[in-house]
């Protein structure tokens, strides 16, 4: 049986330099899917360019860790900065997944993850009208421990079918070049 890699690009929303690059590859039959990533700075721009090409998989770039934050800010207050910005990085997030369950510091990041990520999945649905989701993460923070067990948490909330492993099947039969 030969298998076909799956090409995946993600951050369409990001920038508007990204999102050409990512429809003019969707354009040219180049990509079996793409990842909106809906605090990015051309997320308007990605969704009207996506909804012309109709009937492409996009899933949904979690990002905690730069750009602007899309949860009511006074309850996110530890994940961002003075101007709304988000202040956390990956170590951080990492660190705060090692902290035993009943830590105080925990919960409270748990549950501003929580709102934070509610948020953005609304906001993807708002601007997809998608009501299945699939979900990965700018820099791989859905992979991060205490974010993970909050997206699966919410997954039957928001109706979440696919969340991107490290447990991928692995493709044969595809010449060492590619």
């Amino acid at each position: 049986v030969k298998v076909s890699p799956q090409i995946h690009a993600d951050d369409l929303g990001l920038t508007n330099e990204t999102n050409i690059a990512i429809i003019s590859l969707i354009k040219a039959d180049k990509l079996n899917s793409a990842s909106l990533i809906v605090n990015g700075t051309a997320v308007t721009e990605a969704i009207n360019s996506w909804k012309e090409i109709r009937d492409f998989p996009l899933c949904l770039h979690l990002c905690l860790t730069e750009g602007p934050a899309l949860g009511p800010l006074e309850q996110i207050q530890e994940l961002i900065d003075q101007k709304g910005i988000f202040k956390q990085s990956f170590g951080t997030l990492i660190w705060a997944s090692s902290l035993p369950q009943k830590s105080f510091h925990k919960k409270r990041i748990c549950k501003q993850l929580r709102c934070e990520l509610d948020a953005q999945i609304n906001q993807y649905k708002n601007l997809t009208g998608l009501t299945t989701i699939s979900i990965d993460g700018h820099q791989h923070v859905h992979l991060i421990p205490i974010v993970l067990e909050i997206i699966i948490e919410l997954s039957s909330k928001h109706n979440i079918k696919w969340i991107r492993t490290t447990f991928e099947s692995w493709p044969t039969g595809i010449p060492l070049r590619l």
